[in-house]
C-alpha cells in the first residue's frame, strides 16, 4: 500500500492473474498462464504461480495501465511528488530525488551493470544518457521493460507464457514499438528542455493478457 496507493494502482495482487470465472466469457478478461509446454495453468491450483515463500518477488501482478503508472514514476520524479503532495506544489528537491538515484545506480559491474532492481545499458535510441531495463517470470507468464528518464519514454511488454518461449519474441516485440518511436526519441531528451514531466510515451504490447507479471528471473 506504500507504493500501490499514493500511485492509483488498484489491480495489483499476490497470486496468479488469470481469472477464476467459470464464465469462460469473464476468465478471457485476464488470460491463464501457459507452461513450457504449451499447457494452460489453471489459477485454482497452486502450481500456476510461484510458492509463497518467493511472493515479494515473483508472485505481483497488475494490469498494464498500473503497471504504466509504476513505470511512470521511474521517468518523472516529479509525478510521484505531486501524487503523495497534499499542497498542489510542482517542484522536486534534490531529498525526492535521492531514492530514485539511489535505485537507478548501479551497484554491480559484472556480468552487466545492475541496480536495484534494474539493469543499466546503453542503446543508439537513448542517445549517451542510460536506459533502465528489468525483466521477469514466474515460468508461465514473462514481461520484460526498457525505461529512458532522459527521453521520457518506456516499452512495456507482456504475455502469458514462460520465459524460454517468450523472450526471443518479446524482444522482437520490443524492438519493432522503438522503431515506431523512433520520430519521437529523435527530437525528445532531457536537456533539450523539449520534454516535460506530464508527457509520458509509453508503448504497451501484449501477448493474448492485459496483465503485467512480476517474477523471478
Amino acid at each position: 500500500s506504500l507504493i500501490a496507493k499514493p500511485l492509483g494502482i488498484s489491480t495489483a495482487g499476490v497470486g496468479p492473474a488469470g481469472s477464476k470465472e467459470k464464465d469462460k466469457s469473464k476468465a478471457k478478461a485476464n488470460p491463464w498462464g501457459h507452461d513450457a509446454h504449451k499447457n494452460p495453468q489453471d489459477p485454482h491450483k497452486i502450481q500456476s504461480d510461484n510458492p509463497d515463500a518467493i511472493a515479494p518477488a515473483g508472485k505481483l501482478h497488475m494490469s498494464m495501465g498500473d503497471w504504466g503508472r509504476f513505470v511512470s514514476v521511474h521517468m518523472h520524479p516529479k509525478l510521484l511528488h505531486r501524487l503523495v503532495s497534499y499542497d498542489g506544489e510542482d517542484s522536486t528537491s534534490e531529498e525526492d530525488k535521492s531514492p530514485f538515484n539511489v535505485l537507478h545506480q548501479p551497484i554491480s559491474s559484472r556480468p552487466k551493470s545492475y541496480a536495484c532492481g534494474w539493469s543499466v545499458t546503453k542503446h543508439t535510441w537513448a542517445g549517451s544518457a542510460p536506459v533502465l531495463g528489468h525483466s521477469g517470470s514466474n515460468t508461465m507468464n514473462y514481461c520484460r521493460v526498457l525505461v529512458s528518464p532522459e527521453k521520457g519514454f518506456a516499452v512495456m511488454i507482456a504475455c502469458n507464457i514462460g520465459s524460454k518461449s517468450a523472450k526471443a519474441p518479446s524482444q522482437h516485440a520490443q524492438e519493432q514499438l522503438i522503431k515506431l518511436a523512433r520520430n519521437y526519441l529523435r527530437r525528445t531528451s532531457h536537456s533539450s528542455g523539449q520534454r516535460s514531466s506530464n508527457h509520458h510515451h509509453h508503448h504497451h504490447h501484449h501477448h493474448s493478457s492485459n496483465h503485467h507479471r512480476e517474477g523471478t528471473k
